[in-house]
């Protein structure tokens, strides 16, 4: 629990004469701030801290005593609205703040006009008492949100969580995840960010934060991407103007991965070949093909009659509903027909487990070691690893775009065909530096 009580101590002119200071408790953490009052020791309560009414300059020393009262309580008060501890670090960060705040709505000394003042001067003079005045207009109404209990209302960290909500039914339980994760790391960055506070400066401060938390960047980069689409979501609604956001870019580089994991063309043949009994196993397997002669992710790879139209593949894909179609290989149509274009429903935790542990029966696959990279908070980590151990459900996607590129179609038409805008992705992503390189010393022949 929170007290508020009051402090004398002696200003070293006398041993009677003694400063007047109020102090802030909460669990063993003191806040303790001067009024700037001075008075005899005998002339002040220290239980209801007021100077004697019989010295003439009482009415001015208790105003001042009042004031700094008030400022603590109503400090203390902000806090606890805002989700935090009343603690001797957090009242004095949010006191300074409503000192500034008392500053800015003080009459500017500047205001009046000089003799010399330009008109461009003036203007520009005019503009930022403008913005102090909507500063301070905006402290204004976050004391009555504090005051009357609904601040949290405008806290980022809720409209994550409304904007989750509002998606379940249509989000993938992975995104549900990712979405849930933002507003954990929103809260640890700043627990007081306002949806109406998210602009280019403080999505580059919450990008550097992450950073220097040790996260990757393209966990950065989704969490960035996460922030933004909930801000876009309520942007009319709240009125929030968005224009700025639209120009934000990440300044920095993700890493490019050196060795994207994906099946050679021999290997995916070795796949094809093994002899499986376990019906699951075989569902996994198939459908891992498919999505290697395909390019389409996992989620979309459940693919019905209604998706086959004058002999190709047509869908909307799942993660960014966009309208893609692709020509059916044969052994597409083997595969749907074989599993009567209704694949059993294995979750994508568990089809990994599968995948791993068939490919691990495959000679070619499982002998062979890959280097692995792993860039976090500015280290890298090497390590070699099984190739087996390596392969996920999106290694199919993988898998066709690298194939692809082997055998030297355009990379827009494999961006068209996988649902990318451009080919930024398929080069400097998915692209493997090891795609064709055999066939170089074959160049000249």
């Amino acid at each position: 629990m929170s007290k508020i009580s009051y402090l004398l101590r002696v200003t070293g002119k006398s041993s009677t004469e003694a400063a007047i200071y109020v102090k802030h408790t909460h669990r063993g953490s003191h806040f303790v701030k001067s009024t700037g009052a001075v008075v005899h020791r005998d002339y002040f309560n220290a239980e209801t801290g007021r100077v004697i009414s019989k010295l003439p300059q009482a009415p001015e020393l208790n105003a001042a005593i009042e004031s700094v009262r008030a400022m603590m309580e109503v400090t203390a008060r902000n806090l606890l609205g805002k989700g935090l501890e009343p603690c001797k670090a957090n009242m004095a960060n949010e006191y300074g703040k409503l000192l500034a705040n008392q500053a800015a709505i003080q009459p500017l000394q500047e205001s009046k006009c000089v003799a010399s003042e330009s008109e461009l001067e003036k203007i520009l003079r005019e503009l930022r008492e403008l913005e102090l005045l909507v500063e301070a207009k905006k402290k204004e109404v976050e004391s009555y949100e504090l005051r009357m209990g609904i601040y949290e209302g405008r806290l980022l960290s809720k409209f994550v969580f409304d904007y989750r909500k509002a998606r379940e039914s249509t989000l993938k339980p992975n995104s549900l995840r990712l979405f849930t994760n933002v507003a954990e790391w929103v809260t640890k960055f700043r627990p007081q960010w306002r949806i109406d506070e998210v602009n280019v400066t403080t999505l580059r401060e919450f990008q550097n934060f992450l950073l220097a938390q040790g996260k990757q960047s393209q966990t950065v980069a989704d969490l960035i991407t996460k922030t933004k689409s909930v801000v876009y979501y309520y942007a009319r609604t709240l009125r929030l103007d968005i224009s700025e956001l639209k120009d934000f870019r990440l300044d920095f580089k993700k890493k490019k991965t050196s060795n994207v994991i994906y099946l050679t063309k021999e290997e995916l043949a070795d796949l094809i070949a093994l002899p499986i009994e376990k019906p699951t196993e075989r569902v996994v397997r198939d459908q891992f093909i498919l999505m290697s002669l395909t390019g389409v992710r996992f989620s979309d790879s459940r693919l019905t009659r209604d998706n086959i139209v004058n002999g190709q593949i047509r869908l909307s894909t799942e993660k960014t509903d966009t309208d893609i179609f692709i020509p059916m290989a044969p052994k597409v149509k083997e595969i749907l027909e074989a599993h009567d274009y209704n694949f059993k429903y294995v979750p994508a935790s568990n089809f990994n487990k599968y995948i791993k542990s068939i490919c691990s029966r495959i000679p070619s696959i499982a002998e062979r070691k890959e280097l692995v990279k792993t860039y976090r908070g500015g280290k890298i980590t090497k390590q070699y690893l099984t190739k087996d151990k390596l392969i996920s459900c999106h290694t199919g996607r993988k898998n066709f775009i690298n194939l692809a590129l082997e055998r030297g179609v355009n990379p827009v038409a494999i961006a068209d065909i996988v649902g990318h805008e451009g080919t930024h992705l398929i080069m400097n992503t998915y692209g493997s530096s090891q795609a064709g390189r055999e066939a170089i010393a074959n160049l000249w022949i």
